[in-house]
């Protein structure tokens, strides 16, 4: 791009966050560039599609409740690729040795093995735990202040290591659980706080109504990078530029010069509003001129690494259960945090008469292990399926003839303890000694990807708010 007219927004990073800031920069009616280092824009939000195997590279699905990943589903025209999950969309956590059904309604909550009666009576003297709500403290230790101890160690410590990858010893409540932070400051307990925040949220209803969706789970047909490749062919032509790195950026008269690297001429990329919707170490090497006070805060950000194992193959001769996927305690003696289990959840994610699994390693208490060879990983993958699953030895109880290693060296932002005010000073400098500029991307809010598009949305409205273009 080398015209003399800046354009109005420029993002840098095509991510969920990125594409959700240039569909509601578009709707608008602003002059949008995206710019992306990778061939392909989407970030972790990518699909593989191989010889009948569907795979995901990062997030594997949306929830009924994710408004900003419907909005671009909407804005798209895709709301007849999305696909609901197939019942029965169970969980499981495996522990003691054992596989154990999460609960799904009120007999399997009861009577289910998925907490000790002890620790079941614990969890429902929830309502009844003063509220203490300490900006410092750890998910841990919040969790079992208010569910107890087995709860934490046994139902929260394998969602927050399977989901987020992190140590709950280590990640903040506030930080990583804001929402439930919340309840307990608001209403002194998460459940009176849960009820306190819904009927606000009722009566401070505006705008028409929401569409009303079946709970659950959603992918697209053709899987999440589907949602990437269709905005991207929603916008205007030339909108999201693939393999451009920007090396540089500076203020100008008229907002902000991008210096992109490969580019063609010297003029660089012009525009009067920016969003840096790029990983937090990208995003502090780009302001370390800038703002140095925000680029310090955005480097302490902390991350961790991850590998996807997919394994597919026909169905064997013993039959492993159906549902959503399975969370593996951490001293269960398995390094794998968890196994999905795509083919059973949608349809079209395997060849007719096969399985697919996506089995997740590595994380914050395991860095090292992202590192190791694919025949490693794989190796780490099958054996946690015969363990969790309970398969006989060898190939003959579910026979793998397919696998496919991604590898994430900055999988997912560590909301550790004082993340939230890091993230927020640093945001805060930037749109007071840069204006026009904001950020963007999941270690800004949350890590979901609805999440992270609900902080692209968010950082065009706040600079249409501070008086973007018309």
């Amino acid at each position: 791009h080398s015209t003399t007219e800046p354009l109005d927004l420029a993002i840098i990073g095509g991510g969920v966050a990125g594409l959700a800031a240039a569909v509601a920069g578009h709707q608008r009616g602003w002059r949008v560039r995206l710019l992306e280092q990778a061939a392909y824009p989407g970030g972790k939000m990518a699909t593989i599609d191989r010889d009948g195997w569907l795979m995901e590279r990062g997030p594997s699905s949306f929830m009924s409740s994710a408004a900003a990943i419907w909005t671009l589903i909407e804005a798209a025209g895709l709301q007849h690729e999305v696909v609901a999950a197939q019942p029965p969309a169970l969980r499981f956590i495996y522990r003691d040795g054992k596989l154990r059904s999460l609960p799904s309604g009120l007999g399997s909550a009861l009577f289910g093995d998925w907490l000790s009666f002890a620790g079941k009576l614990r969890v429902l003297c929830e309502p009844f735990i003063g509220a203490l709500a300490k900006e410092d403290e750890t998910v841990a230790a919040f969790t079992a202040r208010r569910l107890g101890g087995a709860a934490a160690a046994n139902l929260v410590g394998p969602f927050v290591s399977g989901v987020h990858a992190g140590d709950p010893a280590v990640l903040g409540a506030r930080d990583a659980f804001a929402k439930l932070w919340r309840w307990e400051r608001d209403g002194g307990s998460i459940v009176r706080g849960a009820l306190k925040a819904r009927k606000a949220a009722k009566a401070s209803a505006e705008g028409p109504p929401q569409p009303k969706r079946a709970r659950g789970m959603y992918n697209l047909r053709g899987g999440l990078g589907a949602l990437a490749t269709g905005i991207d062919a929603w916008l205007p032509e030339g909108t999201i530029q693939t393999g451009a790195t920007v090396v540089g950026v500076t203020r100008s008269a008229t907002g902000f010069e991008l210096a992109i690297e490969g580019q063609q001429g010297d003029t660089p990329l012009r525009a009067r509003h920016l969003v840096l919707a790029a990983p937090a170490s990208a995003a502090a090497r780009l302001l370390s001129d800038l703002q140095p006070e925000a680029a310090r805060h955005l480097g302490q950000v902390r991350t961790c690494a991850m590998a996807v194992v997919h394994l597919g193959g026909p169905e064997g001769a013993t039959s492993v259960p159906r549902g959503f996927g399975v969370l593996i305690r951490r001293d269960s003696g398995l390094r794998p945090l968890g196994v999905l289990l795509p083919s059973s959840l949608f349809p079209g994610r395997a060849p007719q008469g096969h399985w697919l699994h996506s089995v997740f390693i590595g994380g914050a208490l395991d860095p090292e292990a992202a590192q190791l060879s694919d025949d490693e990983l794989v190796a780490l993958a099958r054996d946690a399926q015969r363990q969790v699953f309970g398969l006989p030895e060898g190939d003959a109880g579910l026979p793998m003839s397919f696998h496919e290693v991604v590898r994430w060296p900055e999988a997912i932002p560590q909301y550790v303890v004082g993340h939230r005010d890091l993230v927020e000073a640093a945001l805060a400098l930037v749109e007071r000694d840069l204006p026009g500029a904001t950020l963007a991307g999941s270690y800004v809010d949350g890590i979901s990807i609805a999440d992270a598009a609900a902080s692209g949305l968010a950082a065009v409205a706040r600079l249409a708010k501070a008086g973007g273009p018309s």
